[in-house]
């Protein structure tokens, strides 16, 4: 480890005159991705856009400075409705269909919504995987050649013999100063080509401990189906909310070559 700590965040890419706000991504192409789930990418295009669209919208928002972007983008993750998702799949279940006056059905609910949740936890899988994918795809895309050289040479002044703690997913610090000597952390991991089934690992999400907690619409699927759904909203082990916080805990030993060197740093 050296003595000089540097941390770096988005605007030291921006600094380098590549295109990484988050509105300069091309989220519209996030439906269509390559991805092992077609199927939720297709009804996350036709009927969830909000999960997506609104994050980008919001994230851009002329009103914020260019640095609050990312965080706004990312606090937005703590409030996503996964009513609609769960209302979906309570619309499309087969045993559900036509059933809303019969009171038979009401003998096996709790199989039907162990069922829904099931799918439900898949569903929120994916999407989470979708999103990650798409983060890992735009950031894949930069082209380094467009970099301004003239930062490139000023920053290489500075960034030497160093430790650099970097948030961000880019390879900026590794396309040029690589021969500068510089132990580099990644904490939210890296952008690096990926197994389609398996999906890209980076780290992203928000930071509200709470949960959901949301209500089914009264009235607005049928009784049964208001059941189900709800009851599949209510299992804590399946928030949405919950899969999408940052795992803070999980990041902590990538930060330990730097916490123990800290008194070590110039000050």
């Amino acid at each position: 480890m050296h003595d000089t700590l540097f941390i770096l965040g988005n605007g030291f890419d921006l600094a380098h005159g590549l295109p990484t706000k988050y509105c300069e991504s091309n989220e519209a192409s996030v439906y269509n991705k390559l991805s092992p789930y077609i199927d939720f990418a297709h009804f996350l295009g036709e009927n969830y856009s909000t999960v997506y669209d609104d994050f980008v919208r919001y994230a851009c928002d002329g009103n914020l400075m260019t640095f609050e972007m990312w965080a706004k983008f990312e606090e937005l993750f703590a409030n996503v409705d996964d009513r609609e998702i769960v209302a979906h799949l309570a619309k499309e279940d087969d045993e559900l269909a036509g059933n809303d006056e019969h009171d038979e059905i009401s003998n096996h609910l709790g199989t039907i919504e162990a069922r829904i949740s099931g799918q439900k936890e898949i569903v929120d899988h994916s999407l989470k995987q979708l999103m990650a994918n798409a983060l890992c795809d735009w950031i894949l895309s930069l082209d380094y050649g467009d970099a301004d050289k003239r930062i490139i040479e000023m920053f290489s002044r500075r960034l030497h013999e160093a430790d650099c703690l970097t948030f961000n997913y880019s390879h900026t610090l590794e396309k040029f100063y690589a021969n500068n000597d510089l132990d580099i952390i990644h904490i939210h991991g890296t952008a690096e080509s990926y197994d389609p089934k398996i999906g890209s690992d980076l780290i992203f999400g928000h930071g509200d401990d709470g949960s959901s907690n949301k209500d089914i619409e009264e009235g607005s699927l049928g009784l049964f189906r208001e059941i189900v759904a709800q009851s599949a909203l209510d299992d804590g082990t399946r928030d949405l909310k919950k899969m999408l916080r940052k795992k803070v805990k999980e990041m902590m030993p990538r930060l330990q070559p730097i916490l123990s060197s800290a008194l070590n740093y110039r000050q």
